[in-house]
Formats: C-alpha cells, structure tokens, sequence
C-alpha cells in the first residue's frame, strides 16, 4: 500500500500522464493555454474539442442530468482493486449540468458500465462539482482539486486509469455517437495493454 501511494502521490508530475492543451473549434469554449499542443490524434474525439464544456463554466446553464455511474469516494482502493483483477478503470469526469456528459453515458458508458464484468473494465463517474471528498494518492480532495491536479479542462473527459496513472490516451469531448465507439474499445484495448505489461513485471 505504501508503494501504491507513493505512486499516486507522484502520478501527477509524471508528464505521460498529464493532458496537453485543448483547441476548440467553433461553438465550444478555448480552454487551453495559447502555444501549447494537443496530444490527440487529429481525427479523434477531444482534437477540436467538440462537445466539450468548459470546466469551469458557470453553473446553471442546462439542465441538470443525473448520470447512473458508481462515483466511489475511495479511489485508490478501487485502483488496486482493479488492477489485481485486471480490469481498467474507465473514469468520466462530469458535471450534472453537462449536456454533453448526459448524452456520453445514454449513448456509450452505461452500455460499457452494464457489461463491465465481461469488459474487464470498472466505469465511475468523477463530479467535478461535488464537494464529497476522495481518497487517492493516499491524500483526501475534493473531485475538483483531483481534476485540476490531472488536468482536466473540460467535460466530458474519459480517463483510462490504473495505480501508475493514466494507461491510454484520454478522450475529451463528446460531439455525437459516429465512431465514437471505435475510439473507446481501441483507448480500452491500449490500456489492457499496459496493464498487463505491468502485472507480467511484477
């Protein structure tokens, strides 16, 4: 357990984990910093930033969705729970006033959350504007102090999570269901991978 937190203490200064910039087109809000680069391929979801909000947007503006995802309070339990079943914990960082977010979960995640025992996959949602706290790193924050700590600029944003952080790049955005699908199973995939990889190093 010591090592596990010392690995999520450190998990967000390691730079393969931690998320690039994001370039909106039009009709979605600039949330990145000017000069830096997207680590999303062109054709994927998150490279334009559609169907994106801004996390930090004023509140209030659409109506408020309840989304049917565990969103446990002990993230690091969960990771090492996971981690010894092999399983990748497939995390949506929302907001319940998120449109985008709501049509993620009917759409995709509910489906993946359903099947997860097949999937080998654990689906959570992370609110950002809940004031629950969360266990990880072997610290206590809130969802939003977590959020900012990743880097997360915007919702929805999918993480593909194991104890050494982020195993696959995430997805950002969700503008409609076209391929989508595609993207989640190839990041899932990804992640297995190098879960896996590290279970055999062990």
């Amino acid at each position: 357990m010591l090592k596990l937190q010392r690995n999520m203490l450190d998990w967000t200064a390691r730079p393969e984990f931690r998320v690039a910039a994001l370039a909106c087109a039009l009709g979605c809000s600039a949330l990145a910093p000017a000069g830096a680069a997207s680590t999303a391929a062109s054709a994927s979801p998150g490279a334009a930033g559609h169907g994106a909000t801004a996390i930090d947007a004023a509140p209030g503006r659409h109506t408020r969705h309840a989304l049917p995802l565990p969103r446990p309070s002990d993230i690091d339990a969960l990771l090492a729970q996971a981690a010894d079943r092999g399983d990748v914990v497939v995390a949506l960082a929302m907001r319940p006033d998120c449109p985008f977010c709501a049509a993620l979960v009917r759409e995709q995640l509910i489906h993946l959350h359903r099947g997860e025992k097949d999937e080998r996959v654990r689906v959570i949602a992370i609110d950002q504007a809940s004031r629950e706290p969360l266990r990880v790193g072997g610290r206590v924050l809130t969802p939003a102090a977590w959020l900012a700590a990743l880097e997360v600029r915007a919702v929805p944003t999918v993480l593909f999570l194991g104890t050494r952080g982020e195993l696959a790049e995430r997805l950002v955005g969700y503008a409609s269901p076209d391929f989508y699908n595609a993207y989640l199973e190839a990041r899932i995939e990804q992640a297995r991978a190098r879960l896996a990889s590290a279970r055999g190093a062990r």
